[in-house]
């Protein structure tokens, strides 16, 4: 078992890697039995898992720490609920170790404080968290399902509009395209570098200039973008106008498109005003300045076939040559303008209900937390205790 078998703190058997029964008799003290809690204590710090069944023979790598009661004075499953609290949470960010990976040592772990109230109260507490936080769980689960299916409405909606446009009536071609198939026959096939220039960000010598008070020329950095939008709000930083006089920076003006291009490929973005990026992101420059969001869109719809021939080293990259040569389909001016203002309608009332869902899914998560605080610190008693 590692601890990226744990899912909803259960071990997910099914996915977990295997290992011989002369392995498993080595050692015995990691041999896992029903009731047992484990610990994640290197990288993804006190992610936890409950052995509430086992399918067979089970034993851990060396990244868990295995729990369990001495004398029976306290219940794993009371201690699964306190060390998912805020309590243990604060612990392990003041305890853990590590700058290229968090870890906590066994040492730390075992040296947690917290109040333990009777046996019986323990028990008490855990059999009413089991019950309300599956339900809470269950309700976060389904807003979670919604959600998935608004972006994949959303990214459906896209993907017709760009590549069967607005009027379904017209005469239609082949697009010599394979995931887009036929497109209205009046419009062309062009590539990137044909309609666009590409320009690739830099960061200031030694991060010179970069600020975060944006006064200056906003700096984009792939965590600016939001995944499945052409959205972009405010960078998290700047480049002040000294830099980029100095560093001769040439931002992309008005209208431009930033693709992200290493590492986070699949992040597309439209700029409102005149911006720069660090080198993950490439710039497109429309020839025409009101053919940028038709491109973002074209973009953000092609994705998974951009994903699927995109280069892999150490990290997926799309590079300019690349990003070049890839081909939209492309209305002529007014048809992409009227099918943008479609787009921002209607991509606009999906994000507002898909806001609403995340905010209801933020609320009930929160209440889960304060609810495991309140009970497993005593602010509040289970019936059944009192």
């Amino acid at each position: 078992i590692t601890g990226t078998d744990f899912e909803n703190g259960k071990i997910q058997f099914d996915r977990s890697y295997h290992i011989s029964d002369e392995r498993y008799n080595q050692a015995p003290e990691i041999q896992l039995k029903v009731g047992d809690l484990l610990v994640t204590k290197d990288g993804t710090v006190g992610k936890m898992a409950y052995v509430d069944m086992l399918p067979g023979k089970a034993s851990l790598n060396s990244h868990l720490l295995l729990i369990r009661p001495l004398e029976n004075k306290f219940d794993n499953r009371f201690l699964f609920w306190l060390m998912s609290s805020s309590v243990f949470n604060g612990y392990t960010e003041y305890a853990q170790d590590g700058t290229v990976m968090a870890s906590l040592s066994q040492e730390k772990i075992g040296n947690f404080i917290a109040y333990f109230p009777e046996i019986t109260e323990q028990q008490a507490i855990a059999d009413f968290l089991d019950k309300e936080c599956a339900q809470i769980d269950s309700i976060a689960a389904d807003l979670e399902k919604q959600i998935a299916l608004l972006q994949q409405y959303k990214k459906a909606l896209i993907t017709e509009t760009v590549s069967k446009g607005l009027d379904k009536s017209v005469p239609v071609k082949d697009s010599g395209i394979e995931w887009i198939g036929e497109i209205p026959a009046h419009w062309d096939v062009l590539r990137v570098k044909d309609i666009s220039s590409l320009q690739t960000g830099t960061t200031p010598p030694g991060n010179e200039g970069v600020n975060f008070d944006n006064n200056g020329i906003q700096w984009f950095t792939p965590s600016d973008f939001l995944d499945g939008s052409i959205k972009l709000g405010v960078a998290e930083k700047s480049i002040d106008l000294d830099t980029v006089n100095r560093e001769k920076i040439k931002f992309y003006p008005t209208n431009s498109v930033l693709f992200v291009g290493i590492a986070s490929i699949g992040k597309v973005g439209f700029c409102s005003q005149p911006c720069y990026s660090n080198q993950q992101i490439t710039g497109i420059k429309p020839k025409n300045d009101k053919m940028g969001k038709y491109i973002a869109y074209s973009l953000l719809a092609g994705m998974d076939s951009i994903k699927d021939n995109a280069l892999y080293t150490t990290v997926p990259i799309v590079n300019n040559t690349y990003l070049g040569n890839i081909k939209i389909c492309l209305p002529p001016l007014k048809e992409q303008e009227s099918i943008v203002k479609h787009l921002d309608c209607a991509t606009n009332s999906v994000d507002e209900i898909i806001c609403k869902k995340r905010e209801q899914l933020s609320t009930i998560q929160q209440h889960k937390k304060s609810l495991i605080y309140e009970y497993v610190t005593g602010k509040k008693r289970v019936k059944e205790a009192q």
